[in-house]
């Protein structure tokens, strides 16, 4: 067998999504769709494992895994909750993460949109309506 190795420059990373690890996220699309009597979904996120919570120490765990980028979504429906209403706290919490991703030499990438979608654009036909694409390129701007 040839052995193969990873060139020396090679960058290591891992990923996730916020809905899925974060918890305590329970209005957007994909929570409705979850709680739904007809819904195929065995196991809804709920409280999933905490992320949001507990972030600095899942940072350590990168580090000492040797990680050098880490890929997160920003939860839409945490920072927008309600049309046009963006929550302070919540950005914070994610520039937060960020910086401190940055303080332990791993490369943050973000992702603006990982599949879910605020509950209050639900009713305009979500990614079919002009005003989602608006909203979207809204919170991109951050305004």
């Amino acid at each position: 067998m040839t052995n193969k190795q990873f060139p020396k420059d090679f960058i290591f990373g891992t990923a996730l999504a916020s809905y899925q690890v974060e918890g305590g996220i329970y209005n957007n699309d994909w929570t409705h769709w979850e709680n739904k009597d007809s819904s195929v979904c065995a196991e809804p996120c709920n409280e999933a494992c905490k992320h949001y919570e507990y972030y600095k120490e899942d940072i350590e765990l990168l580090v000492e895994l040797g990680i050098k980028a880490f890929r997160f979504s920003i939860e839409w429906s945490r920072i927008e909750p309600e049309e046009g209403k963006y929550n302070q706290k919540e950005i914070d919490h994610y520039v937060d993460k960020a910086n401190l991703l940055l303080e332990k030499n791993i490369t943050p990438i973000v992702t603006f949109h990982h599949f879910t979608t605020p509950e209050w654009l639900m009713n305009d036909g979500l990614w079919a309506s002009e005003k989602v694409i608006t909203a979207f390129f809204l919170i991109m701007l951050a305004k």
